[in-house]
């Protein structure tokens, strides 16, 4: 259940309502991310937030997605303390709500794993900084056929790579939580698949962070985003591609896991 907080305007009396959760106050006041300024900013007159971390992480948990608040240096907040547990229990819309959003600083975590959330990492060079072009993504995209404005990826917080979010309910070998191997081809630095009991921060910047789609990410065979890892990095010579197209390898029964959000039709 949520209610509208309004909030008032410094410019005039009228109040714009903010769609926000049933929780103890304060709300917004704490967390609000102005729009950056144009040539016509007026300081005088009250812009309302696209979104704050809060509302970003309630609309993220609406999939059924574990959510964890982070600063832009891709830690955890201090302030948030042990949160091991969130990595195998689903949590509540009251857990999320507790969780300490205030700080401007803070973006949203996702955590892989619960409801069978994956993220596909795909990392620029570091030194020096290179930017990964989007005809890399869009090529990945399409191989794991998604369509080239699937609302499940975004640009990374750097700027400079991208994650793409999908939902798969096989589990990787041993309990493998994620792969990391170079790229093939040199046009990124590697590419890390991030299955489970790992997180991975939102832009804020990204329209996947500004306004969350309203439909969960596509779910995905393992075969499939396999077969597609495989064209896109390169193993060492200790590891066989091949071992991951063996289904008895990678896959364990007893390791899949519902997709909360998948309701019979």
């Amino acid at each position: 259940m949520s209610k509208d907080c309004a909030i008032a305007s410094p410019a005039n009396s009228s109040s714009i309502p903010i769609p926000i959760q049933d929780y103890p106050p304060p709300y917004v006041d704490q967390e609000v991310y102005n729009p950056p300024r144009q040539e016509s900013f007026n300081p005088n007159v009250f812009i309302p937030p696209l979104t704050t971390p809060r509302q970003t992480a309630m609309k993220m948990h609406a999939h059924a997605i574990n959510v964890i608040p982070c600063g832009l240096n891709r830690r955890p907040l201090p302030e948030l303390g042990e949160w091991g547990q969130w990595k195998t229990q689903l949590q509540t819309d009251k857990d999320v709500g507790d969780l300490p959003w205030s700080s401007i600083d803070t973006t949203v975590g996702l955590i892989s794993g619960i409801s069978g959330l994956r993220c596909m990492d795909i990392d620029a060079e570091k030194e020096p900084p290179t930017m990964v072009e989007e005809e890399l993504l869009l090529e990945v995209l399409s191989a794991l056929g998604l369509p080239e404005n699937y609302e499940w990826a975004e640009r990374s917080v750097s700027g400079l790579g991208f994650h793409i979010y999908f939902t798969c309910r096989q589990g990787l070998w041993d309990n493998t939580t994620r792969l990391d191997y170079p790229s093939k081809d040199g046009r990124c630095s590697h590419i890390e698949l991030r299955w489970r009991d790992c997180y991975t921060i939102l832009s804020p910047n990204s329209d996947l962070y500004l306004r969350p789609p309203t439909v969960p990410p596509t779910e995905l065979d393992i075969k499939e985003v396999m077969k597609v890892y495989n064209n896109f990095v390169l193993y060492g010579a200790s590891l066989s591609p091949t071992a991951y197209l063996n289904v008895p390898v990678y896959v364990q029964t007893r390791s899949e896991v519902p997709l909360i959000h998948w309701t019979e039709s």
